[in-house]
């Protein structure tokens, strides 16, 4: 596979990369403005919700990009669902080695993120397969 061929996302494989977008930079900006309040209830640091704020804010908006334009190369769609499939894995590494030690609802918070995530990539995913790549010029 030529991984700079452009790809044209189908309806279903826009909306649900724009839903994500928005999920994604939201949540992000909700880390970012509210770490210090969010702090006692996830029993997370702030400067750990700050940094995954703003790197959700930046990758919430390349998904937004990714879903606007009328083709992208395959290579952004699959980095896409690779960085999805990385967070979810990411966060249940650091709950298993201990690396992170939340409250129970910090807990939940983090596999819930992370089950949403998943589901999302899964969904590009199949977008993905489903899209039309469209012939080198």
């Amino acid at each position: 596979m030529n991984l700079t061929l452009p790809v044209r996302p189908d309806r279903v494989f826009r909306l649900v990369l724009s839903l994500d977008a928005i999920a994604t930079a939201a949540t992000g900006l909700l880390f970012v403005g509210g770490a210090n309040a969010l702090e006692p209830w996830l029993g997370l640091q702030p400067a750990l919700l700050r940094a995954t704020g703003w790197s959700f804010v930046l990758f919430g908006m390349l998904i937004g990009w990714a879903a606007r334009r009328a083709s992208t190369p395959w290579a952004a769609f699959a980095a896409i669902v690779a960085g999805n499939a990385a967070y979810v894995a990411e966060s249940l590494a650091v709950l298993a080695l201990g690396w992170i030690v939340p409250t129970g609802l910090g807990t939940a918070a983090v596999i819930g993120l992370a089950a949403v995530v998943a589901v999302l990539a899964a969904l590009e995913a199949a977008g993905l397969r489903r899209s039309s790549v469209l012939a080198a010029a």
